[in-house]
């Protein structure tokens, strides 16, 4: 019988203890929260630069004269278009043909063109640590601690009764 009341007292505090660390042994939960960023992004910039460039054509003339026989006299002719001037005559059969081009400059400008190209990686990582913690009101903790407390000295009466028994002389 002794046997019995040393394993029911056993029980009891070992019942008593796991109670005490149910309630005492709570701990808020922690969650990670991972957010992974990523942004890719091109800039292309264009620039364009001008020059200002002349071209000249120097001047420059020609002469013909060619023997044509029989051809009748024509006096001189001089006729012009823009920049060239031709001088025609026959005279005896002798075809005389000067031409005469003037010097020609032209103003150009001229556009040089840049592309430069930039690509941005970003790679962002949030780690975010959320805490939930239990809320227990009041009123339900008063109850657990006293079904706690009642059922703690319930075991208590229960293992004085059983030892009493057994020890009681017969």
């Amino acid at each position: 019988m002794v046997k019995i009341a040393k394993f029911i007292l056993a029980a009891a505090v070992a019942i008593f203890i796991a109670a005490s660390c149910g309630m005492f042994g709570c701990k808020p939960k922690e969650i990670i929260l991972s957010d992974k960023v990523m942004s890719d992004s091109t800039i292309t910039k264009m620039r364009v630069e001008y020059r200002d460039t002349t071209i000249i054509v120097e001047a420059d003339s020609a002469k013909i004269k060619a023997m044509v026989p029989g051809c009748p006299d024509l006096p001189e002719q001089i006729t012009s278009n823009g920049r060239v001037r031709l001088k025609l005559s026959v005279k005896d059969g002798q075809i005389n043909a000067d031409c005469l081009c003037l010097e020609y400059r032209k103003k150009l400008q001229l556009a040089t063109w840049y592309v430069n190209t930039y690509r941005r990686t970003l790679d962002k990582q949030h780690n975010t640590k959320l805490i939930t913690r239990n809320h227990v009101p009041g009123f339900v903790k008063f109850l657990a601690w006293t079904g706690g407390i009642i059922l703690t000295i319930l075991l208590i009466y229960i293992v004085i009764k059983v030892v009493i028994k057994i020890y009681k002389p017969i």
